[in-house]
């Protein structure tokens, strides 16, 4: 089988590199450490940096979710309250309680009974902001307050709004930078890998190509297949007492070629890789626990993983 090196390029791939070096730097062979004082160091600073780069990214990240949630549940009821408003002025207007024209104080056009648009957050801003605007003026032209819902629980909910939106806006800032920062250190990243796979390979270099991929592969450098990728294949399924269901939607996915694959129908698997030696894949799904499978892929032969449970982390 025909291999060549490759380097690796997002930061999660960069991160399993830095993490191999450090590890196998820190507990080396029996004629120690292999990498340069100066490679070595640069090791250590980027496994501290990346390691909390990383750390903060996924806090923010999950900051940043739940956020976003928050302010989805006071949007849903402030698109609720502003429908209930508008549509109880239709019930005024069409009980001849009130002329058509009011709709005019609202921003609403007379002849049109339909509430008006809502399919983004700041149409739902506005309408809200109409309808505080449109009482006010309806009242001075002589009408009356709409008895439900109430302009104050409008105007309640819509400050909530604005405050779980300014919120929401906030954590995307902060999990953007984030990302900015991690992404800023993959270049280095790339620089001290690459670096230190020069100099482990130099080491190795007087040994058969063979011996040379196989200690090499020790600290981290990673080699693929040239040609038709390798088919990796498992069933995933989890137990609901104690019966395998399939699961449809399981990511697949290996850090060091970026390679991905999704379960599909009764949970079939199917995932192409042109890596080479010992691979670790990922199987994760929200609501589940992360499933770590390691196997080793050392010739082009297909690779059956069978039935892989997965664990579901809430019922």
């Amino acid at each position: 089988m025909s291999m060549r090196r490759m380097l690796p390029r997002s930061y999660e791939s960069i991160w399993t590199g830095i993490i191999r070096a450090k590890n196998k730097k820190d507990n080396p062979p029996a004629y120690g450490n292999i990498l340069s004082a100066d490679t070595s160091l640069r090791v250590d600073d980027l496994w501290q940096t990346f390691g909390d780069g990383r750390k903060l990214l996924a806090k923010s990240l999950a900051l940043s979710a739940f956020a976003t949630s928050e302010k989805d549940k006071v949007l849903a009821r402030q698109k609720m309250l502003n429908s209930h408003y508008i549509q109880v002025l239709n019930f005024f207007i069409e009980e001849e309680i009130y002329p058509e024209s009011y709709r005019g104080f609202y921003k609403i056009p007379i002849n049109n009974a339909a509430v008006p648009d809502q399919s983004t957050e700041y149409s739902v801003t506005e309408l809200s902001a109409n309808i505080a605007e449109g009482e006010l003026l309806m009242i001075a032209a002589g009408g009356h307050a709409i008895p439900f819902p109430l302009l104050l629980t409008i105007t309640t909910n819509l400050t909530l709004l604005n405050t779980r939106l300014q919120a929401q806006s906030n954590a995307m800032d902060v999990s953007d930078k984030a990302k900015e920062d991690l992404t800023s250190l993959c270049e280095e990243g790339g620089t001290v890998i690459k670096k230190a796979w020069d100099e482990v390979e130099t080491y190795y270099d007087e040994g058969t190509i063979e011996s040379k991929r196989k200690n090499a592969r020790e600290w981290g450098v990673l080699y693929v297949s040239i040609g038709n990728p390798i088919e990796i294949t498992a069933h995933i399924m989890e137990l609901v007492l104690g019966a395998p269901v399939p699961l449809v939607g399981v990511k697949a996915f290996i850090a060091d070629t970026e390679e991905m694959a999704y379960s599909i129908t009764e949970g079939a698997l199917l995932l192409k890789t042109t890596a080479t030696g010992t691979v670790v894949i990922i199987l994760s799904m929200e609501g589940f626990g992360n499933k770590y499978i390691t196997t080793e892929i050392n010739n082009s032969n297909p690779i059956d993983l069978g039935v892989v449970v997965m664990d579901r982390m809430i019922r």
